[in-house]
């Protein structure tokens, strides 16, 4: 760190950050390189870094007691940031990218849809699903691993969401999802936010698509109206909850929280396992003991939400997993108020950024922080609470993470019955940062049966 800038960050009341360009600030250098650049950025000018990213301030965090202070804290003085408040137009007024009162009363309707006994209902067609999949593998055969994951992923999210089979309905389910990514994918590489209402190319593709999805789960709710049958799925929760003054979720309200619900749930879990598997046939030994725990515990029997919490090494296998690659490798909130952080005032308007990607790799924390080791979980107390947050925290944590965390245990337990995989290449991961953490390229496995 340079001594004139850090008398500048004196001088002007914010944290020492790199230079930036004259008008663009450090909008260009964050774009080039999203995931190299706040690494080095954090290891040069400390634990709050000063950023003007598209001519906003912006302050990257990675102090586990100010990332506390945002997500808990801080909460009420805080909405979603800029960049994804403008995901609406794919995901609509869904949990994910409404803030305030709205957010309150939908958080408390959609709460019930996530809890312990419901999503435990769902382990054994996890592992119908996961057979059913894994069935068409060969010896020898080489896979790509991130397609297999999406495709599983669809049918494990479509069936417990809206009880219907995605392979009967995968192209507009499948269509609408690839479409409304590449919008999303736009708005994140740029920063610009075109609405859905304007004509582009882009645009009406996404509309025609977002048409033929609407279709089909209008069409649903309406089937599902004035009944009081419980399909076991989560849209009967979503339709059939009640809040406190009575009211309950109009159809588009209902219609948002199962896209989001569907786009993000299906495409975070499928990248979760992608790099689990992908981290695993890199280093041998860490799949031979999750073989040789999934045979002791299990002895042949399925994977089920009891027996799922024995195995303790897949469990940190996952969390390692979620370490190294979060598919949710960045979020951000904006301030309304100002107030003070780290030491530093906070105006009202500026940009807040957290990183699992960033936080994750401090070394203050985490020995050999970019190695694959499971067995740092065996003690998870030796971190602070924050220094590992793969799914938020506070009261906007993820609802889904107790779903994803099942489903990728019984996924990892299943596969390792039957499969284990070696690198197909030596090709190293290259990765897209968009609001996901994805694989630019098909992550090639080849597949090895266990005798």
């Amino acid at each position: 760190m340079t001594e004139s800038l850090t008398q500048e960050a004196v001088r002007l009341k914010r944290p020492p950050g790199p230079p930036g360009l004259p008008v663009v600030g450090n909008t260009l250098q964050f774009a080039l390189d999203p995931l190299g650049f706040p690494l080095r950025c954090v290891q040069e000018y400390g634990e709050i870094v000063y950023l003007n990213v598209r001519g906003l301030d912006t302050y990257l965090l990675t102090n586990p007691d100010d990332i506390e202070q945002v997500f808990v804290q801080l909460h009420d003085q805080l909405i979603l940031d800029q960049l994804s408040r403008g995901l609406s137009d794919a995901l609509g007024d869904s949990l994910l990218v409404s803030s305030g009162s709205f957010w309150e009363r939908q958080r408390r309707l959609v709460q019930p849809a996530f809890n312990k006994s419901r999503i435990h209902s769902y382990a054994p067609l996890m592992v119908e699903f996961t057979r059913a999949q894994i069935d068409s593998w060969q010896p020898g055969q080489v896979i790509d691993i991130h397609r297999e994951m999406m495709h599983l992923m669809l049918a494990i999210v479509a069936k417990s969401l809206l009880n219907f089979d995605a392979a009967e309905q995968a192209e507009a389910v499948e269509q609408y999802l690839d479409k409304a990514m590449r919008h999303i994918l736009g708005i994140a590489r740029t920063g610009l936010r075109v609405p859905l209402a304007v004509p582009t190319p882009g645009n009406l593709a996404c509309r025609h698509a977002e048409q033929d999805l609407n279709q089909l789960i209008y069409g649903l709710i309406d089937e599902r109206r004035g009944s009081e049958a419980d399909h076991g799925d989560l849209l009967s929760i979503l339709l059939h909850e009640q809040d406190t003054d009575g009211s309950q979720m109009t159809d588009p309200q209902v219609r948002d929280e199962l896209v989001t619900m569907l786009l993000v749930g299906h495409e975070t879990s499928a990248l979760a396992l992608t790099y689990a598997f992908w981290l695993l046939a890199q280093q041998p030994e860490s799949f031979e003991r999750l073989c040789r725990e999934v045979d002791d515990v299990l002895g042949g029997a399925a994977p089920d939400a009891d027996n799922i919490n024995q195995l303790e090494y897949a469990e940190w296998v996952f969390n390692e997993t979620l370490r190294l690659y979060p598919p949710v490798w960045a979020t951000g909130r904006e301030a309304l108020n100002d107030f003070e952080l780290g030491g530093y005032p906070i105006r009202a308007g500026a940009q807040i950024l957290l990183s699992p990607w960033v936080s994750h790799r401090n070394p203050r924390y985490f020995d050999a922080p970019d190695q694959f080791v499971p067995e740092r979980w065996a003690d998870p107390s030796r971190w602070p609470r924050y220094a590992y947050f793969p799914f938020g925290g506070g009261p906007r944590t993820c609802l889904g993470n107790r779903f994803a965390r099942l489903e990728a245990l019984i996924i990892l337990a299943t596969v390792a019955q039957r499969f284990t995989f070696r690198a197909a290449s030596d090709t190293p991961l290259d990765l897209l940062p968009t609001v996901t953490l994805r694989p630019r390229n098909p992550v090639h496995l080849t597949v090895v049966a266990r005798s």
